[in-house]
């Protein structure tokens, strides 16, 4: 007797399975930190719902979290998958589950497998993707994700049933790829970031124009760009693009994890690249001083000898970058002053602050201030005895074995 033969489905014919659940988030982030987001739970091929999210990536609306754990939970069973799509989803989903309730998801990058399927380069555009795979373009004027974008799902399966793909090789192919750096293309090499020092630094990742497409800081340079550089397995696509756009790098020594916060802020607002998301502080309730009493601390400086010191009163706040062989006392007695409510306006090296630069130093403050050397001015008339209290910090700054708040990541 000839035993029977069964063929097995292919991953189309399962999607159409009555008890077959697909999961379907997008989620789309904008240059100027919006993000668009639509989850569609499906089963047997049927749509039961949708869901779409407009917001930022710093203030997520307050059902998306309640709406993602729904999905997941949807999709958590066999026979089920998630199919996801967008620059965003990866951060979207760690951002709100643990690695533990991820666990036995099965994920479908889908806009990764269709590049792999069709040949397309890595940063294709979601129109080269729909014309490769022959569906029409749709955009949005509100700039969320197009209602058709789900076709793109619909087109991809028979694809993969040709390629006799299951559901586990289309999850697994796209977590073992191993993305490697195309040192051809820049104009440095892996010695070269192993020969950057390690230390506090800014640093600009810049395109073939010379113009910056990612600005970053960090405590130890060439850990930082060895971590962007190195080969992996898990690559984002904000790591895709960032290795595919850089040509060369610069970079500036900072002496501490504040002057390289303040010092980042400044160039993203300056040459607003492509691949940072956020440009400015939110001036929220968050960034409000933390009190109305009068502060200066002070931190190392980058040079030998050297130290920045940061005061303020309120709204109105100033840095003092200053060297202790050559004390700016006139300076100080100037800034003295003004913490008090006199009219002046005092003279470099002390610089004003702007309101979301003050923000970021009296959010840097609350955060540190059991590391940091810092003081509370007292006495409207004693000039003196601040320049002389600022001068102790510093000196004790310099001496001390470590920075008041050493920079990790």
């Amino acid at each position: 007797m000839t035993p029977l033969r069964h063929e097995r489905m292919s991953v189309e014919e399962e999607a159409l399975r009555p008890e077959f659940r697909l999961g379907w988030l997008a989620a789309e982030a904008g240059r100027d930190g919006g993000l668009a987001v639509q989850i569609c739970w499906i089963q047997g091929g049927r749509e039961l719902r949708r869901a779409e999210f407009l917001g930022s990536r710093t203030a997520l609306p307050p059902d998306l979290k309640s709406e993602l754990r729904e999905l997941v939970g949807f999709v958590a069973r066999p026979p089920a998958c998630l199919m996801v799509w967008g620059s965003a989803w990866r951060e979207l989903l760690l951002g709100t589950l643990s690695l533990a309730e991820l666990a036995h998801v099965r994920v479908v990058d889908v806009r990764r497998l269709v590049i792999h399927l069709t040949d397309l380069p890595a940063r294709a555009s979601n129109s080269e993707i729909r014309r490769a795979l022959g569906l029409a373009m749709v955009e949005r004027d509100d700039g969320g994700v197009p209602e058709d974008q789900l076709q793109v799902v619909w087109a991809l399966l028979p694809r993969a049933s040709q390629r006799g793909w299951s559901w586990d090789q289309m999850s697994s192919h796209i977590q073992r790829r191993r993305l490697e750096t195309p040192f051809t293309r820049y104009t440095f090499d892996l010695n070269t970031l192993r020969s950057l020092p390690e230390c506090p630094a800014v640093y600009r990742l810049l395109g073939e124009d010379g113009r910056p497409v990612y600005i970053g800081k960090t405590g130890n340079l060439r850990r930082r760009l060895l971590e962007h550089f190195r080969p992996t397995n898990a690559p984002t696509d904000k790591l895709e693009r960032l290795r595919e756009q850089v040509r060369s790098l610069d970079f500036e020594l900072v002496g501490s994890e504040l002057e390289a916060l303040l010092l980042e802020y400044r160039w993203i607002r300056r040459w607003k690249p492509p691949l940072n998301v956020q440009t400015r502080v939110e001036l929220d309730a968050d960034l409000v001083p933390c009190s109305p009493d009068r502060v200066a601390f002070v931190l190392r400086g980058r040079r030998p000898d050297t130290v920045e010191m940061f005061v303020w009163i309120g709204s109105r706040g100033w840095r003092i970058s200053a060297n202790v062989g050559r004390w700016p006392q006139r300076a100080l007695r100037e800034v003295h002053a003004a913490l008090y409510g006199t009219e002046i306006r005092p003279r470099r090296p002390a610089v004003r602050l702007r309101s979301d630069e003050l923000a970021m130093v009296q959010r840097y403050f609350r955060s540190h201030r059991s590391q940091l050397h810092w003081t509370e001015p007292s006495g409207p008339d004693d000039a003196e005895g601040f320049s002389s209290a600022l001068y102790q910090l510093a000196t004790y700054a310099l001496r001390a074995p470590s920075d008041p708040a050493e920079f990790r990541f």
